[in-house]
C-alpha cells in the first residue's frame, strides 16, 4: 500500500533523508524507516516484537511429571519403564487382593465363632425347657390315674351310650324277624289301667291340696291309719305329688286360708270381750 509524503517533514532544499515520526532506538536505525530520495515515499516503522512470557505450570501437574520422571513413564522413555510400572501397579493389587482377602477371611472365623456360641446358648436354653416339660408331664401321670381322668371319663359314658343303642338295635331286629308278629295287646291294656289309676290319684291328690291351701290343715284319717300299719305311699301316688311338685312347695308357707282362719279366732275373741248388753 502505497503512502502518502509529507512535505512538512521534507526539506526541499536538501537532500537528506526525511525523519519518521516514531522514534528509532539507540544505536540502531531500523530497515523500515529508509527512505526512498528516489520515489519519494516514506515506509513506516514495524511494530516491537511481544516479550516471551514464561509459561506456569501448576503443581499437581509438575508433580505427576516428576512423579512419572522417577517411575520412568514420562514422554520419550524407553518401553521398559512403562512394564516396571504396570509391574508395579499389578504388585500393589495384588497386595491390596491379599490383605482384603485376610480381612475377610478373619471377620469370617469371628462370624462362625459367634454363631456356633449362639447355637450352643440356644440348645442348652431348649434342653432345660425340654426337661421342665417331661418333669411337669411325669408328675402330673403320676398324680392322675387313669380312670380319674375326665376325658376317660367322657369316653366310658359314650361307650356305654353306644353298647345300649346297639343292644336296643338287636332286639328290634330279632322281634321283626320272626314269623308270627304279635302286638301286645295285653301289655297297653295294662299300660292303659296305670293311667287311669294315675289320674284318678291326682284328682284326689290335688283335692286334698287345694282343701289344704283354702282352709286350715286337717288330718286325714287315711294317713294316719297308712302310718300306724307302716305302709307306704303307692306308686301312683308318689307320680302324682310329682305333678303337684310347685303347689306342694307353696303349701309350706302361710296361705290366704290359714291367714283368715287366724283373723277370725281374733275377731272372736275381742267380740267375746264385749258386754252382753251390746251383743245382737
Amino acid at each position: 500500500m502505497p503512502l502518502k509524503r509529507k512535505a512538512s517533514e521534507v526539506d526541499p532544499s536538501s537532500n537528506s533523508t526525511p525523519r519518521p515520526r516514531g522514534r528509532p532506538p539507540k544505536n540502531k536505525q531500523p530497515a523500515s524507516t529508509i527512505a526512498d530520495d528516489d520515489d519519494g515515499f516514506e515506509v513506516l516503522p514495524k511494530p516491537p516484537l511481544p516479550k516471551r512470557t514464561r509459561k506456569v505450570i501448576p503443581r499437581a501437574k509438575q508433580a505427576g511429571r516428576n512423579q512419572d520422571d522417577r517411575l520412568g513413564t514420562g514422554r520419550g522413555q524407553k518401553p521398559t519403564t512403562v512394564e516396571q510400572h504396570l509391574m508395579d501397579q499389578n504388585a500393589k493389587s495384588k497386595e491390596f487382593i491379599q490383605s482384603f482377602r485376610e480381612d475377610v477371611t478373619e471377620r469370617q472365623g469371628k462370624a462362625h465363632q459367634t454363631l456356633k456360641q449362639f447355637r450352643r446358648d440356644m440348645d442348652k436354653a431348649h434342653a432345660g425347657q425340654q426337661q421342665e416339660l417331661f418333669a411337669g408331664a411325669n408328675s402330673a401321670v403320676a398324680s392322675t390315674s387313669l380312670k380319674e381322668n375326665p376325658l376317660y371319663q367322657q369316653t366310658q359314658q359314650m361307650l356305654q351310650l353306644c353298647r345300649s343303642i346297639l343292644k336296643r338295635h338287636r332286639i328290634a331286629e330279632k322281634e321283626s324277624q320272626r314269623p308270627g308278629l304279635v302286638p301286645p295287646r295285653a301289655e297297653w291294656k295294662h299300660d292303659e289301667e296305670k293311667m287311669v289309676a294315675l289320674l284318678q290319684c291326682g284328682r284326689q291328690y290335688g283335692e286334698k291340696l287345694a282343701e289344704g291351701l283354702l282352709g286350715p290343715e286337717k288330718v286325714n284319717p287315711e294317713d294316719v291309719a297308712r302310718e300306724a300299719e307302716g305302709r307306704g305311699p303307692e306308686e301312683s301316688e308318689n307320680l302324682a305329688a310329682a305333678l303337684f311338685e310347685k303347689t306342694r312347695e307353696a303349701a309350706g308357707a302361710d296361705t290366704w286360708g290359714q291367714v283368715a282362719h287366724a283373723q277370725m279366732k281374733a275377731l272372736a275373741g275381742v267380740v267375746r270381750t264385749l258386754p252382753a248388753s251390746g251383743r245382737k
